[in-house]
C-alpha cells in the first residue's frame, strides 16, 4: 500500500473495542487523531513516563499507536501513519519503527491472592518472552542469559528470577539489536487495585518495586518508557529512585488533548457519519469530564452511541471495572453519605483533592473518598486554586 493509499479510501466502520492502532488502520476503520502525542514525548525527553486516565479513555489505544510507530517490526508497512498529524509533524523522522519495542500488557491481570498473581504474570512474561524467539538463537547471548530465557519462556521462573524478568528482556534485546529498548507497560496498577485482600495488595506492592525498578531505573538498555493506570500509587516505593520520571493525571495539562474526545472531535465524528444535527443530544449524554483545562467526552460511549445509530445510553457506566466506588461506598461515613446524595441531586462541591492515592489510606472519608471517584471517571473536577476543586457528576 503505497503513501496516502487509505486517505482515498472511505472510512468503513467503527471498531468498537478494538484497541490495536493496526487493526484499526489495516481495516481502514475510523480513527480520532491523537498522534501528535508521538512528538510530545520525543521533544520531551524524559525517560519515564506515567499517564492516569480512567478506564475507556484510550489508554490502550495510544499504547498501541506508539508501539506501532517506534517498532521496527513494523518497518515494512511505513504508510498507516500517512494522513495523520505525526506525519507532518515528523516527515522522515528517523526515530520511526527504529527500536525494539517491549509491549506489556496488564489490564487484564486479576489477583485474587498473591500466589494467583505470580503465577498469571508468570505466564504474561512467558508470552512476551515468546515474542523474541531470535534472542534464543543469537550467538550473542551468553549461558547464563539463555537459561534466563528459558526458564521464563517455561514458566518455570521462581518470584526472585520473575521479579526481575522484564529487565532481563530488555538486556538481551539490547545485546542482540545494538539498540536500547522501548518499553509500554498498560495498566500497570491493574493487579494492584483489583487484588482480594490487603495482605496480597501489599505483596503485589512489594513485588511491583523490584519488577518495575530493574527494567526502569538505571537501565542502560532502555531508551524509554510509558507506562498507564488509573492512578498514581502512592507511599509505596515502585517509583522510588526513577531518575527521570514525568506523572501526568487528569489534573495536569501538557498532555490533556490525547486522552477522551474533545468538543471538536466529537462534532467532526457525527458529520462524517451522516448526522451534524446529533452533536447537542451527544453533548447533553456525554460531556461533562475535565482533563486539566480541557473539556473531555468518554470516547468509548461517543463511538457506542454514533455505531449504534446515534442512540443513546450510558454505554460507559454499563461496561464494568466499577469496583473502587462500590468498596468507598461500603465504607462511607454518615457526613459523606449526604454529600454523596447532594451530588446525585446535581450540586457541587468544593474540595481538596489528590494525583496520588496511598491504599492504605482508602477509605469512605476524605481526600481518598473524592480523590479515588475523580480519578476513575465517576466526578468532573474544576480547579479553584489553592488545591481545592469544584466537584460535580459528568
Amino acid at each position: 500500500m503505497r503513501e496516502g493509499s487509505r486517505l482515498r479510501e472511505p472510512i468503513r466502520s467503527i471498531k468498537i473495542g478494538t484497541d490495536d492502532f493496526n487493526k484499526i488502520r489495516d481495516k481502514n476503520a475510523y480513527y480520532v487523531d491523537k498522534t501528535a502525542l508521538i512528538d510530545d514525548i520525543i521533544n520531551l525527553d524524559s525517560e519515564v513516563y506515567l499517564f492516569t486516565r480512567p478506564r475507556r479513555f484510550g489508554k490502550s489505544l495510544n499504547l498501541s499507536m506508539l508501539d506501532s510507530y517506534f517498532n521496527l517490526r513494523y518497518a515494512d508497512d511505513p504508510d498507516r501513519f500517512a494522513g495523520l498529524r505525526i506525519s507532518e509533524l515528523r516527515p522522515n523522522d528517523p526515530e520511526k519503527n527504529s527500536n525494539p519495542v517491549v509491549h506489556l500488557n496488564l489490564k487484564d491481570l486479576k489477583a485474587p491472592d498473591y500466589g494467583w498473581f505470580l503465577k498469571a504474570l508468570g505466564g504474561k512474561m512467558s508470552r512476551l518472552y515468546r515474542m523474541f524467539p531470535e534472542l534464543k538463537e543469537s550467538d550473542l547471548l551468553d549461558e547464563r542469559q539463555k537459561q534466563i530465557y528459558n526458564e521464563i519462556f517455561m514458566e518455570h521462573a521462581d518470584e526472585t528470577l520473575l521479579s526481575s524478568s522484564l529487565g532481563h528482556l530488555t538486556e538481551m534485546i539490547e545485546t542482540v539489536y545494538g539498540k536500547p529498548v522501548i518499553v509500554l507497560i498498560d495498566e500497570y496498577d491493574n493487579a494492584v487495585n483489583e487484588a482480594a485482600t490487603l495482605d496480597a495488595r501489599r505483596s503485589i506492592l512489594g513485588f511491583y518495586s523490584t519488577f518495575l525498578s530493574e527494567a526502569l531505573k538505571s537501565n542502560r538498555s532502555l531508551k524509554f518508557a510509558v507506562l498507564t493506570g488509573v492512578m498514581q500509587i502512592a507511599k509505596a516505593s515502585i517509583f522510588s529512585g526513577l531518575n527521570n520520571l514525568y506523572t501526568d493525571s487528569i489534573f495536569d495539562t501538557r498532555f490533556q488533548e490525547y486522552w477522551g474526545f474533545s468538543e471538536d472531535e466529537v462534532k467532526k465524528l457525527c458529520a462524517d457519519f451522516g448526522h451534524p444535527e446529533r452533536f447537542e443530544e451527544a453533548k447533553s449524554w456525554y460531556d461533562g469530564y475535565r482533563f486539566g483545562d480541557v473539556e473531555v467526552y468518554n470516547p468509548f460511549s461517543i463511538m457506542n452511541y454514533v455505531s449504534e445509530k446515534f442512540e443513546p445510553a450510558s454505554y460507559w457506566v454499563n461496561s464494568g471495572g466499577d469496583w473502587i466506588v462500590r468498596k468507598l461506598l461500603k465504607s462511607i461515613d454518615d457526613r459523606n453519605y449526604g454529600n454523596i446524595l447532594k451530588l446525585l441531586a446535581g450540586e457541587a462541591l468544593t474540595r481538596e483533592l489528590s494525583p496520588t492515592v496511598a491504599y492504605s489510606e482508602i477509605s469512605g472519608a476524605g481526600i481518598s473518598l473524592y480523590s479515588l471517584m475523580t480519578m476513575t471517571g465517576y466526578l468532573r473536577a474544576v480547579p479553584i486554586g489553592d488545591g481545592d476543586y469544584n466537584i460535580s457528576l459528568p
